[in-house]
């Protein structure tokens, strides 16, 4: 059985926080620039390491390499030296 005083109680803490907080800009977005120059940096290290090929995952509980690198959260990606 749902218990809704507990989630209301629940809710009311949550809304406090929600109304206190910045809001979201949804259309905020890194330059292509940016993507193409962090690919760079992890290519140098690549091959300081004499490394021809990199394979970065993610997934949507993972949030790390690929969004870094391409700013998708929901593939994996082959990096190979240009």
């Amino acid at each position: 059985m749902i218990d809704i005083r507990r989630l209301k109680s629940e809710f009311d803490k949550i809304t406090k926080v929600l109304e206190a907080a910045e809001p979201i800009d949804k259309h905020f977005a890194i330059e292509t620039s940016e993507f193409v120059g962090r690919r760079k940096k992890v290519y140098a290290a690549l091959e300081a390491a004499g490394l021809k090929v990199g394979f970065v995952f993610s997934d949507e509980h993972y949030n790390g390499d690929v969004p870094y690198l391409g700013g998708n959260t929901n593939r994996a990606t082959l990096l190979v030296q240009p």
